[in-house]
């Protein structure tokens, strides 16, 4: 079952998820009430498609998770940033990156 983190402040806070961390990186919970961040999340939700469960294992990797997981997180955060969902007025140091020169816009077109 899918749920909005937006939404469901309440459930995730019972968990031990605060907002912030829930739109920062997915979260799965599984049957057992094990909770899963991450690429691990991803790797469960990938096992449940017909044919994708080897991407699953692949994107968990010890060499591919460190860099998968650092461009992603910067997808992730340059994404609410631009949409202001983090780092708003009431949250001046969110993290929101700002590039000071433009080689490094390579990052932005995530």
């Amino acid at each position: 079952e899918w749920w909005d983190a937006t939404d469901n402040a309440e459930h995730l806070a019972a968990r031990g998820i605060g907002l912030k961390q829930a739109l920062l990186s997915l979260h799965v919970e599984t049957a057992q009430g094990q909770i899963c961040e991450g690429m691990p999340a991803y790797r469960l939700l990938l096992a449940r498609i017909p044919g994708l469960a080897w991407l699953g294992w692949l994107i968990t990797r010890p060499l591919i998770e460190p860099a998968l997981t650092r461009v992603y997180d910067a997808w992730v955060r340059r994404r609410l940033c631009r949409d202001g969902r983090l780092g708003g007025a009431d949250e001046p140091d969110a993290g929101c990156w700002k590039p000071r020169c433009k080689p490094c816009w390579f990052i932005m077109l995530f």
